[in-house]
């Protein structure tokens, strides 16, 4: 796969990600704010994962912790 080929598919699956937290988050009845507190993250970090990109527009390449933290907060465990 061509670099940019690569770029395109991960920000694809950035935002695919981020979808599936906001529903997630969305149908727990919960914040932003509220995922971040409890997950031990920052609400930037956490809006960005939602995003699927940094506040500058830049690619997010969350570290697979930060991605299990938010996670298993929302009960996302499979």
């Amino acid at each position: 796969m061509q670099e940019h080929d690569f770029a395109k598919y991960r920000r694809r699956v950035s935002r695919s990600i981020g979808t599936e937290l906001r529903a997630a988050r969305i149908s727990a009845n919960l914040t932003q704010e509220d995922v971040a507190h409890q997950a031990g993250l920052s609400v930037q970090t956490y809006a960005s994962l939602e995003r699927g990109y940094s506040p500058t527009g830049a690619s997010i390449n969350p570290t697979l912790d930060t991605l299990l933290r938010a996670l298993t907060t929302l009960g996302i465990e499979d």
